[in-house]
């Protein structure tokens, strides 16, 4: 029910073609508007109109154009949150692996990462557990060390005592052989 220009007239009832444009007046406002022939046969007999106005397709690609950045907004925060998730992941297990290797090799002095064992998460858990099992075989370590320093100093005493008693064993077995040849002359001297 509205007129139309007579470039658009022309080219869809004039010539039967398609007339699409992005800035049509209709009614003093500007539309997104495409103009198709009505044909009866190979005649056009009228057109037909299908448009919006430029203000209402502009707020909605406006609206949707918003909607996509937040999405990507939001996509690239959650990317950077999981990145920082998953390093902060991958240092903790690396300090768990290398506490876990280095008692695997017998270093009891491996020096574990405080901020791991403060994690709150499984992460912390074990670094936490391997810590405390870095610390027990130490004290075990240590202990069975004093055990055998204990043991080497006893063991040294009882050579020393051994050495004295068979010093001491020599000693009465030279008065016993002393004994026996002095009683030996005696006997010989009262058989005189």
């Amino acid at each position: 029910g509205t007129p139309c220009t007579d470039v658009v007239y022309k080219a869809v009832i004039g010539h039967g073609e398609v007339y699409e444009a992005n800035s049509v007046p209709i009614n003093g406002e500007n539309y997104y508007a495409a103009y198709l022939p009505m044909k009866n046969g190979d005649e056009v007999v009228g057109m037909v109109f299908c448009g919006a106005p430029q203000a209402d397709v502009t707020a909605y690609i406006t609206s949707k154009a918003a909607a996509m950045l937040s999405v990507i907004i939001v996509t690239i925060v959650s990317i950077v949150v999981v990145s920082l998730s998953v390093y902060s992941l991958s240092k903790g297990i690396k300090a768990a692996e290398k506490a876990v290797l280095g008692l695997a090799g017998g270093n009891l002095a491996i020096e574990i990462d405080e901020k791991s064992k403060k994690r709150g998460d499984e992460l912390g858990d074990m670094v936490r557990g391997v810590s405390d099992l870095k610390d027990k075989l130490a004290d075990v370590v240590t202990k069975i060390h004093n055990v055998s320093a204990d043991l080497f100093s006893a063991g040294n005493k009882v050579n020393s005592m051994a050495l004295e008693i068979n010093s001491s064993s020599e000693e009465i077995s030279n008065a016993v052989n002393d004994i026996a040849t002095g009683a030996s002359s005696q006997a010989e001297e009262i058989e005189s």
